[in-house]
């Protein structure tokens, strides 16, 4: 092979990594306000999250609410004093209520990757299908504009009412 060919090779070679390389970068997103901070990426059939609050207590996101809190996927979770990490599944069954999915006939479809509290933030990492099947929980789908909603509280008791709250929407 001569030495142009080669070097045609080798800087294709580099080109195309490099173009992998961005768009596997790419795919993790972020939004963030003042009290809290999600990404999330999109990794085959599922949806991985990561929600981060300025609290020490419990933090709550949402999924494509129909009013307020209605309709929506919910997760909740809370890093406790032991350092275990809690997080249910759960749905919007009124304008400002929720049950765990598991209580009102659904399933449990939340995998809890990791919780952590430090520096006055509690974060959370999670992944959720992107369609589970579940009644309980939307289809999302990757290129979506989904309407997330956020809440916390200050204390770890997730059935404590939340301290501040928003709504966002996202594209996933």
């Amino acid at each position: 092979m001569n030495e142009g060919v080669a070097m045609k090779k080798i800087i294709f070679l580099v080109v195309g990594l490099g173009g992998a390389l961005c768009a596997a970068m790419a795919q993790e997103k972020t939004w963030q306000n003042a009290d809290f901070q999600l990404s999330w990426k999109i990794e085959g059939p599922s949806l991985v999250m990561r929600v981060s609050a300025a609290t020490r207590g419990w933090v709550a996101v949402g999924f494509n609410p129909t009013s307020m809190m209605r309709d929506a996927n919910i997760l909740i979770g809370a890093v406790l004093p032991n350092g275990t990490t809690i997080l249910e599944d759960h749905f919007g069954t009124g304008l400002t209520s929720h049950r765990k999915d598991t209580d009102i006939g659904g399933t449990n479809d939340v995998n809890l990757i990791s919780g952590e509290e430090k520096d006055g933030r509690t974060s959370i990492t999670f992944s959720i299908p992107l369609n589970s099947g579940d009644r309980y929980d939307r289809p999302l789908a990757t290129g979506s504009k989904v309407t997330v909603i956020l809440a916390l509280a200050n204390q770890d008791n997730i059935t404590a009412k939340h301290s501040k709250r928003t709504k966002v929407e996202l594209v996933l």
